[in-house]
């Protein structure tokens, strides 16, 4: 990459606070410091820092609380001075750092948007143009007119990310704000972020959430007592990060308790005498798209716990009512030179809208002929494997398809993230990464 590509850069950035053992001693500094006396102690919370990030970057930075994340970002951003080095920055930055931040509490949320936004740079017609969109982002309704001091942390959140994205800013500045919406709004805040990661813009994330630095982020900053431990690739930060949080037993392994004589696995949870169905009969019409001349009635799940839980690894059962308009659907199909193809696809993703599975009847080679009378109900059956503890969303469509041979899908209907689901594990098993496999082993002598 060339210079002319450099959007961030921080040289020689140092941050050193004054810290005072009584409220008295700040009195005492003021009046007597002139003559030498010193009553504070000097804290390093930054040393010699140095790095670069060039356009459309995404960056991570890592490290345990009190490394000095914070106030690296509040230094970039401006709000914060070093007190050696410099900083330059290209382009239009907006940030959420504290919770809050740049709101008046008793303003309300209308008041709090035009405020915040004419202070990124948007004009008053500009942010009229938007008004709609970040309305619709934020989802808080009727509280849009209360005062911002009556929400709750995760309506400022929503708010106030609507408002920074709704600017297209060059480079956004994010400090953990997203841990604290729920998993519908974070999944939505991550399918964003990728959109704008899309066209170009840097995004500077702080998080302890280690999977989203290795699947946003091409780089990773990880901190330690102010200064930068590593700077690279993202995967090795987070390996870092981690033998530093959990370092080698320095005894080998002797301290460790003995195992049990004969260990047992815990026994499944017990099945509920009646069974319990979960339905879904309303699709929100802001994550659903498709030309209509199909449609899905209602979606229902056996196999869960009340309200929506999954204990993985399960069975359940995915029911699927669909219907089409067999005379418009039927021109359509004439018109493009279509075979007849309804097909009905799934999918299964975590709140960072990562795919953990899904196919559709094409793929499998199941066919659904647009001559059937309608509705159809089509039953899935799905042999979860074990999943990590999360919040999980299934994606529905009908759609029209060409054909097998390199085809070409047109939504009828895409319901996008439409339930949410919540797997729970019982006994606290941990593994690496989203599933786990069964898995077997077996030892002997060489």
């Amino acid at each position: 990459m060339s210079s002319d590509d450099i959007i961030i850069k921080m040289e020689n950035i140092s941050k050193c606070f004054q810290t005072y053992a009584k409220p008295i001693d700040r009195l005492k500094q003021m009046a007597f410091g002139r003559f030498g006396k010193r009553y504070f102690r000097r804290f390093w919370a930054l040393r010699d820092i140095n790095f670069e990030v060039h356009r459309g970057e995404c960056v991570g930075v890592i490290g345990k609380n009190g490394a000095g994340k914070s106030t690296l970002l509040q230094i970039l951003v401006g709000t914060l001075a070093p007190t050696t080095g410099t900083v330059f920055t290209k382009g239009r930055i907006a940030a959420l750092l504290e919770l809050g931040s740049g709101f008046n509490p008793d303003f309300t949320g209308h008041d709090n948007i035009y405020m915040n936004a004419s202070i990124l740079g948007l004009s008053r017609q500009e942010i009229d143009a938007r008004y709609d969109e970040i309305l619709d982002f934020a989802d808080i309704g009727d509280f849009i007119d209360q005062p911002v001091k009556t929400y709750s942390s995760g309506m400022m959140v929503r708010l106030a990310f609507a408002v920074q994205i709704m600017v297209t800013p060059d480079i956004l500045i994010v400090d953990e704000a997203l841990s604290v919406g729920d998993a519908a709004f974070q999944r939505k805040c991550y399918i964003r972020l990728e959109e704008m990661l899309s066209h170009g813009m840097t995004l500077f994330l702080v998080t302890h959430d280690t999977e989203t630095v290795k699947r946003f982020c091409q780089k990773s900053i990880f901190l330690k007592n102010g200064a930068i431990d590593f700077i690279g690739p993202a995967p090795e930060g987070v390996v870092k990060y981690f033998q530093y949080l959990f370092p080698e037993d320095p005894s080998g392994g002797a301290n460790l308790p003995e195992a049990p004589a004969e260990a047992t696995e815990p026994p499944p949870p017990e099945p509920k005498k009646e069974e319990f169905v979960y339905e879904k009969t309303y699709f929100d019409p802001n994550s659903s798209w498709g030309n209509r001349l199909g449609r899905i009635n209602w979606v229902r799940i056996h196999g869960l716990k009340p309200p929506n839980l999954l204990y993985t690894p399960q069975k359940v059962v995915l029911e699927v009512s669909i219907a089409w308009d067999l005379p418009r659907l039927q021109k359509e199909i004439i018109e493009k030179h279509w075979e007849y193809n309804i097909v009905v696809g799934y999918k299964l993703a975590n709140r960072q809208n990562l795919t953990v599975c899904g196919t559709n009847t094409l793929l499998e080679d199941f066919r659904i002929s647009p001559d059937l009378p309608c509705p159809q109900i089509l039953s899935i059956e799905l042999d979860l494997p074990k999943l990590q503890p999360d919040d999980y969303f299934f994606t529905f469509a009908l759609q029209l398809s060409t054909g097998q041979q390199s085809p070409v899908y047109e939504d009828l209907e895409w319901d996008d993230g439409c339930i949410q689901l919540r797997n729970e594990d019982e006994h606290a098993v941990s593994w690496i990464g989203m599933i786990k496999l069964p898995t077997e082993y077996h030892l002997e002598k060489e």
